[in-house]
C-alpha cells in the first residue's frame, strides 16, 4: 500500500494537511510526480490532493499534449470523486480534444486513449443531464472500441463491454428500447469473454 494511503488511514487529517502544504509551498515537478505516483486510485480521502497535484502537472505539461492529456484524465477522475462534476467534465473534454489530435497523427498509439476518454466524457455528460451529447460520445467510443477489439480482442473486449453498457444506458434515456436491447445482445458475449479471461 502506498505510503500516503497508510498515512491517511492512520490519521485522516493528513490529506487536508497535504493539500494546504501543496497550495502554500508549490513544489516543483519532480516532487509533484513523486506524490502523483504514490497516490492510490481510487481514493476519496486523497481526491482533493490528487486534484491539486494533477492540476499543477497538467499546467507544467502544457507543451506536451500526451502528458497533459494523461494528467487531465487523472484530474477529471479526482474532481469526479469529490463531486466537482462540471470541472471534471471540462477536464475530460479537453482530454478528448487532445487525444483526438494525437490519434489523428498516430492512431495506433492514441486511439485507445481517445476511446477511453470518450467513454468517460459520456458518463460525465449523463450525470449533468446532457443526454444527447452523452449518447454521441458513447456511440463514438463504442465505434472505436469495436475496431480495436476486432484487431486485438484480448486487449480490448473488456473495454468494449464497458462502453456497450454505457451506450445501452444512454439509449435507454431516450426510450430507444430496441436499440438498447440490440446493444445488450452484443454486450453479453463480450462479458462472457471477459469472465473467461479473468
Amino acid at each position: 500500500m502506498p505510503a500516503l494511503a497508510v498515512a491517511v488511514e492512520t490519521n485522516p487529517a493528513v490529506g487536508g494537511l497535504l493539500e494546504h502544504a501543496l497550495i502554500a509551498a508549490g513544489p516543483g515537478e519532480t516532487v509533484l510526480r513523486r506524490i502523483a505516483a504514490d497516490l492510490p486510485y481510487p481514493t476519496i480521502a486523497l481526491a482533493g490532493t490528487a486534484a491539486i497535484v494533477h492540476t499543477r502537472l497538467a499546467v507544467l505539461a502544457s507543451g506536451d499534449p500526451s502528458r497533459r492529456a494523461s494528467h487531465l484524465t487523472s484530474l477529471s477522475n479526482s474532481l469526479g470523486d469529490i463531486g466537482e462534476r462540471e470541472k471534471a467534465l471540462a477536464a475530460i473534454e479537453e482530454t478528448v480534444a487532445l487525444y483526438r489530435e494525437l490519434a489523428a497523427a498516430r492512431p495506433d498509439a492514441f486511439r485507445p486513449d481517445l476511446a477511453r476518454s470518450l467513454r468517460n466524457q459520456s458518463a460525465y455528460l449523463s450525470h449533468l443531464g446532457q443526454r444527447q451529447e452523452s449518447l454521441a460520445a458513447a456511440e463514438e467510443a463504442v465505434a472505436l472500441y469495436r475496431e480495436l477489439a476486432a484487431a486485438r480482442p484480448d486487449a480490448f473486449r473488456p473495454a468494449l463491454a464497458s462502453s456497450l453498457h454505457t451506450l445501452s444506458l444512454a439509449l435507454s434515456h431516450f426510450r430507444r428500447r430496441e436499440e438498447a436491447v440490440a446493444v445488450n445482445r452484443e454486450l453479453v458475449p463480450q462479458q462472457a469473454t471477459f469472465a473467461r479471461v479473468q
